[in-house]
């Protein structure tokens, strides 16, 4: 796993896409928590394979305990690359949340995005300081 980041209790993993099949078992029922009506746990499984989704995890460091799984995507729009935060789950959010965004926006702007954007539950704009709320995504079922 290559370290992106670390902090003295923390540490911040990009899984790449060989490993996947080994930290599967560990963290598929943190992402069967983000499953929706479009997208699932084995299609989140069948993107990080393929290398079409990022694997990002934190870990305590004393614990080795896996406390935040999240999947990221970079997307090529006509005029902008967009660094996108698909899933994201875990648990102690108020310990690493400040730092992982700050890492996923370093990220993002070493792979030449111009935009950062996170899809989730309305909540999260009272937690991510700096974004706010461009549009809402509805759905209906055809």
């Amino acid at each position: 796993m290559s370290n992106t980041h670390a902090t003295e209790d923390l540490s911040f993993l990009i899984v790449p896409p060989e490993e996947i099949d080994d930290i599967w078992p560990k963290i598929k029922d943190q992402v069967k928590r983000t499953n929706d009506t479009v997208l699932n746990d084995t299609d989140i499984y069948n993107y990080l394979k393929d290398g079409e989704y990022s694997l990002w995890i934190i870990k305590d460091t004393k614990t080795e305990e896996i406390i935040l799984v999240s999947t990221v995507a970079i997307l090529q729009y006509p005029r902008d690359r967009v660094c996108k935060v698909i899933t994201l789950a875990g648990s102690r959010l108020d310990e690493w949340l400040p730092e992982y965004i700050n890492t996923v926006e370093e990220w993002a702007r070493s792979n030449e995005c111009a935009y950062a954007e996170v899809e989730g539950r309305k909540g999260w704009v009272k937690k991510l300081e700096g974004y706010k709320v461009d549009y809402y995504t509805l759905r209906k079922k055809l």
